[in-house]
């Protein structure tokens, strides 16, 4: 159960503000605040709660502005409350995953989550522990902070070590991917976590189901029984006057217990349905866990780039992905290049949609992507709104040669809608480092320039396709070449 600052009152906000700042020394909730608070809503809280005009801090570093902040914090109630609440507001996805797990578990939790200490999702699990009403999470929400505080004391000593050696931008790309992955590892969590306890419910239903369908089974077996004994007891064995009656009353009983195994026959079916939608959650609930440990392994990777920097006083970022032993870095270029093609669809749809009107053939754009190289690989990220408009496009761009990925947008508690790929191209990617020698990425979007540098330091090489006029200028300056689109791949 976790503490909510827009449901408290004087007293009650007096009290969440005094325990806070206790827990809370005024450098580590600075340090908190900038985790979890962008310049804009600092700017908001200083212009809401202190009368300043915005204009007198357009200028002021965001730094200040945290500091100003803090200062408040210490010294008035009622803008404390209102930071408590825009970070209330700004971790509410972890406080919801601490506060659906039972206080034993919260440990091994944040325990498994530990790489999420390094800036914007440490601060939030910080933040999400220390709001926590149970006294074991707050007693284990000290140690969590005196952690982070040290660990982000260290990071940004080895970022001024960086900035020395000239590997800022270097580090600036890294931050972005792992940013983006510890972004999906987080939503994967949760949902793994709602899918547990949903699993657990269902374990559970299907045993009382089972002892359900157990007894109807053995009532079917008495009905039966007794159905075969007024079938017996129907062959005439006494006089024809006699025998009418009695045929008569057995018939009644019959149709009576035939009605019974009926309706018994269609409740066992019903439960055998049932558990039959219970195993194919099971089956999804092992996709999931799959899924997870592949994010796990890439977590490690991640660990293993970031630990020189924490520790060492000389060394400069590592690739994000270190290259296969034998890989000499082909450029992609020879006919028998192996060539990995990447289609953020809705990014060029909307570009060719935007342009001209029309659609894209996306088999003309595959053949020309190829360019007489060996295919390796051809995926298309695609929005499922769902209908029969996308069954439709989806099957003809698996005809196309594509192998088709979706994804149904997903709505927010604050009203959001996210509906992107971007993460989930970015991990594939990466993992054909050393199983390509070309990757052509298809798409404008300037978030994916990290991507290019990435695969560019393990000699892989690097093609955006796009159209010119839709695409962002410092994406295709990152590119070694750029097929620039036009309206020779749009439908007829």
């Amino acid at each position: 159960m976790t503490a909510d600052s827009s449901n408290l009152g004087t007293d009650g906000g007096a009290a969440v503000c005094a325990r806070l700042r206790r827990l809370f020394e005024p450098a580590a909730l600075g340090i908190v605040m900038i985790g979890v608070l962008d310049r804009r809503r600092a700017v908001a809280l200083l212009v809401a709660e202190t009368g300043v005009s915005p204009e007198s801090l357009a200028t002021t570093p965001r730094e200040e502005l945290i500091a100003k902040l803090v200062r408040g914090f210490a010294e008035d109630d009622r803008l404390a409350l209102a930071v408590v609440s825009e970070l209330d507001f700004g971790a509410r996805t972890e406080r919801s995953l601490v506060a659906s797990l039972p206080a034993p578990e919260v440990a091994q939790a944040v325990a498994a989550r530990e790489f999420l200490r390094l800036r914007r999702h440490g601060a939030k699990l910080v933040w999400a522990l220390a709001q926590d009403e149970r006294q074991a999470v707050v007693t284990l929400a000290g140690g969590v902070l005196r952690a982070y505080v040290d660990q982000f004391g260290r990071l940004e000593r080895a970022r001024d070590k960086v900035r020395q050696l000239g590997g800022e931008a270097e580090l600036e790309e890294f931050d972005s991917v792992y940013r983006d992955a510890a972004e999906r590892a987080l939503e994967l969590e949760e949902e793994f976590s709602v899918v547990e306890k949903e699993r657990a419910r269902l374990l559970a239903e299907i045993g009382k189901r089972e002892l359900e369908l157990r007894a109807e089974s053995e009532r079917r077996e008495r009905l039966a029984a007794e159905i075969a004994g007024l079938k017996q007891a129907r062959e005439p064995a006494v006089s024809p006057p006699a025998a009418k009656g009695a045929s008569a009353e057995g018939g009644e009983t019959l149709r009576r217990l035939q009605k019974s195994l009926a309706a018994a026959t269609r409740e066992c079916e019903a439960l055998k349905a049932k558990a039959a939608g219970a195993a194919e959650l099971a089956a999804e609930n092992a996709r999931l866990r799959a899924t997870i440990e592949s994010l796990r392994e890439l977590r490690a990777k991640e660990k293993a780039v970031v630990r020189p920097l924490l520790h060492s006083e000389t060394t400069v970022p590592a690739p994000l992905v270190a290259p296969p032993p034998g890989h000499k870095g082909k450029r992609g270029e020879g006919g028998d290049a192996r060539l990995g093609v990447f289609l953020d669809v809705a990014n060029l749809s909307g570009a060719a949609r935007r342009l001209f009107g029309r659609a894209i053939d996306f088999g003309r754009l595959l053949d020309l992507a190829r360019a007489g190289r060996q295919l390796s690989e051809a995926r298309a990220y695609v929005i499922d709104k769902g209908g029969r408009g996308f069954d439709a496009f989806a099957t003809s761009l698996r005809k196309s040669g594509f192998k088709v990925l979706a994804k149904k947008p997903k709505t927010f508690e604050d009203g959001t809608v996210k509906a992107d790929w971007d993460v989930g191209l970015v991990v594939d990617v990466l993992g054909t480092v050393g199983k390509l020698d070309a990757v052509l990425l298809g798409s404008g979007d300037g978030d994916f320039v990290p991507l290019v540098n990435a695969l560019k330091q393990q000699g892989v090489r690097v093609e955006i396709a796009a159209f010119a006029a839709r695409a962002a200028a410092e994406l295709m300056k990152s590119a070694d070449r750029v097929l620039a689109l036009d309206a020779s791949v749009l439908e007829d």
